[in-house]
């Protein structure tokens, strides 16, 4: 067959959808693309298997809709594959309607965490052929390229055996793409890339986190192994990758990351980051590790530790079921940042029980933090209670929801009732990005720039921190969908 996955250009006016590699999804005004591991991993898989592939980002490659689809009638796939996010899925069902009229034999597919939750929505939307429930698309793919004849919903188990996966073929799926300027924000050392050993976070106590999109598609923990990861490693330096970020929802500990850690002080060479053959960066859940594993997780060339701080306050930590103690952020900043890290925290408002007063306690914590030097970066997003997730059950149950249009959850305005008013909400979020902007706080960055990668990630990010601002400034255009 010949199979075309990768995601649609929308042109939406707003600016660029976070789909892939996001568990939340938000429409940045500054262009930022993130490799999409799992549905490069099916086009690996696929390839493995004998299929012709066409990976086709239209929004990474800087194609219009119209360019786009010139792209993939040149290609004429049996089977199209894309990827939706919650904000996303209106705009892509005129796209697929699009695709059904160039090439009406072409077997369309929708995937992801708002497909998983509502599947019959989009089969009833824009007449696409198949919706795949579950998050192993990977998977998923393989079984309906073998058995093209299914139509309708495709409930897959996420049950596959992360330990048969093969090596992820980048160039095949245009890492470059997702490496340079254009990629994450938080790659310091470049090219760099993302993976994902695991699927998807280790923390399952009562369904895990109730925000959480990917507890709906992951309803299971898995990950492979310590030799697949390091294959992976070895893989992207033979490709000149600098640093690698790994996705999975939190990083495995224990003696699986004990073995890992000590398999990169080898392949290392005993350096730290920005010195060392890769640099590493992980999820990690506040209070999951001592400082001994700290210390182990800096000599093994890790640099980027990104922790879900959500709130400062501790109500809301239980409510949201974080599973985390008050002062674990303080704690696990600290140790990280003396284990020669730079941890990144996330941070979001806009709950619907937070008086402005507990959302102003969220924006003192990250001055602490900052001022007290034991984190480097953050982020701050508005809540979103996105379907499938207990969140939005509970938003149903209460009468929380101000709107159920789809292209709304993009994380630029409340779609929550909550004591605050809109504004004050979008304030509080700018403030958080404004908090760590203190004379003190600048003047360590400034004496910390040692390297050209220093400097150039400095940059980068002040470019992002306008391009954010812009994002929570409540004015960014409307959208129409027809």
């Amino acid at each position: 067959m010949k199979i075309c996955l990768g995601l649609p250009s929308l042109d939406d006016p707003r600016g660029f959808h976070q789909t892939g590699q996001n568990r939340q999804a938000q429409v940045f005004t500054a262009p930022a693309f993130i490799y999409p591991v799992v549905p490069a991993m099916a086009a690996t898989l696929l390839q493995r298997d004998g299929h012709e592939i066409l990976w086709s980002d239209g929004p990474a490659e800087g194609l219009t809709w119209a360019e786009q689809l010139r792209q993939i009638q040149a290609f004429h796939p049996d089977l199209l594959a894309w990827e939706v996010k919650t904000p996303s899925v209106k705009l892509t069902w005129p796209k697929v309607t699009d695709v059904k009229r160039a090439l009406p034999d072409c077997v369309t597919v929708l995937m992801g965490d708002h497909i998983t939750a509502l599947p019959e929505e989009s089969l009833a939307a824009c007449g696409v052929d198949v919706c795949i429930v579950g998050g192993d698309y990977d998977f998923a793919l393989q079984h309906l390229a073998k058995t093209s004849s299914v139509r309708g919903v495709l409930r897959y188990p996420t049950t596959g055996d992360l330990k048969t996966l093969p090596v992820l073929d980048r160039r095949l799926t245009k890492w470059r793409l997702y490496g340079y300027e254009k990629g994450s924000g938080n790659y310091k050392y470049l090219p760099a890339t993302h993976h994902m050993v695991g699927r998807d976070c280790w923390w399952r106590h009562d369904g895990g986190c109730t925000f959480c999109s990917w507890t709906n598609t992951y309803k299971n923990w898995r990950v492979g192994t310590v030799d697949q990861f390091m294959a992976e490693i070895e893989s992207c330096a033979s490709l000149g990758i600098r640093e690698v970020f790994d996705d999975t929802g939190t990083f495995p500990i224990g003696s699986w990351l004990q073995d890992c850690c000590e398999r990169l002080i080898k392949f290392n060479e005993g350096k730290r980051h920005g010195r060392c053959r890769v640099t590493l960066g992980c999820n990690m859940r506040p209070g999951a590790l001592k400082k001994a594993e700290w210390d182990l997780l800096g000599r093994a060339g890790f640099r980027f530790i990104l922790f879900g701080l959500e709130s400062a306050n501790y109500d809301t930590l239980v409510r949201i079921n974080k599973g985390q103690k008050q002062d674990d952020m303080r704690n696990a900043a600290r140790m990280a940042k003396e284990a020669g890290l730079e941890p990144h925290v996330t941070a979001m408002v806009g709950y619907p029980w937070e008086s402005k007063e507990e959302a102003l306690n969220t924006i003192r914590l990250a001055q602490e933090l900052f001022t007290r030097g034991w984190i480097d970066t953050l982020q701050a997003t508005i809540c979103m209670p996105y379907p499938g997730t207990a969140l939005f059950r509970q938003c149903q149950e209460q009468g929380w929801l101000k709107t159920t249009d789809w292209t709304d959850y993009a994380m630029d305005k409340p779609v929550m009732t909550c004591p605050m008013t809109d504004e004050e909400v979008l304030a509080i979020t700018r403030g958080i990005y404004k908090s760590f902007m203190t004379p003190r706080y600048v003047f360590r960055k400034l004496v910390s720039v040692r390297t050209t990668d220093d400097l150039k990630f400095l940059a980068r990010g002040a470019r992002l921190l306008v391009g954010h601002l812009t994002d929570f400034s409540g004015r960014r255009p409307s959208v129409a969908v027809h």
